[in-house]
């Protein structure tokens, strides 16, 4: 595979070694830099951080804000 270009799902999950289904899983669990504007393109060096360490980037993921929504203001 060619290191230098951005990869689709199929062929990322390939690299792997999981099917595509479990590979969308893994992305979103181990948040899994995606790029392209569907996010559906991966770099071999991300990928090769992943199965080297799976906690890699588990580790710097930003919390996602949750729940309350917007507070009603007082004018």
């Amino acid at each position: 595979m060619d290191r230098e270009r951005y990869h689709t799902t199929e062929e990322a999950a390939g690299f792997v070694g999981y099917s595509v289904r479990q590979f969308r899983r893994l992305v979103e669990k181990h948040n899994i830099p995606a790029y392209g504007p569907g996010l559906n393109r991966f770099k071999l060096v991300d990928l090769d951080t992943f199965m080297e360490n799976p906690q890699a980037f588990t580790l710097s993921r930003i919390p996602r804000r949750c729940g309350g929504g917007f507070k009603q203001v007082q004018l």
